[in-house]
């Protein structure tokens, strides 16, 4: 699933640059080998790219063609003109990407540890309590349940209607 916010802190440099590229260095020459060098599958493919995992590997491999290319006449300016910007958005989204698994794994560990235990103590507290409760109330155990919130609603019951006997046939 893409996450719009990797996906725009990446894309919002990316395609900026893939633009500039296209339209001035390359003279807007999309089969310029200087242009397949950055996006072989297009510009497209990269901001199409999962966002935690592939995209961060494709910009990566963007910024060491850029350390290439940073003295080259044509594209020179351009490349150090947006490296920085480009290798500052893949740092965030790295980070954002470590700190998004770390909360991930602490929630799964609270619903598959933590949750069971608790919501099993919660049911011995709650029988004892009832179980307390009816010792006090032993002749009216309708008050007792007064006591304790309904688990679920209660549905709707709706009248069973008579289904109608055709007619016998003479």
């Amino acid at each position: 699933m893409k996450s719009t916010k990797f996906a725009l802190c990446l894309q919002t440099t990316v395609v900026p640059f893939g633009i500039l590229m296209a339209s001035g260095a390359v003279k807007k020459n999309r089969d310029n080998p200087k242009y397949k060098r950055y996006f072989a599958d297009g510009l497209r493919a990269v901001t199409a790219a999962e966002s935690r995992e592939e995209e961060p590997k494709i910009v990566a491999d963007i910024l060491e063609s850029m350390a290439e290319d940073e003295n080259d006449p044509e594209i020179g300016a351009v490349v150090t003109q947006w490296k920085s910007k480009l290798a500052a958005a893949r740092a965030k989204v790295i980070a954002t990407v470590e700190s998004l698994e770390t909360t991930e794994k602490a929630i799964a560990y609270i619903k598959d540890k933590k949750l069971p235990v608790l919501m099993a103590t919660w049911r011995e507290e709650y029988k004892k309590l009832e179980g307390a409760l009816l010792t006090v109330y032993a002749s009216n155990p309708k008050r007792v349940a007064r006591f304790f919130k309904p688990f679920r609603k209660n549905r709707k019951v709706s009248k069973l209607q008579t289904p109608v006997v055709p007619p016998a046939s003479p």
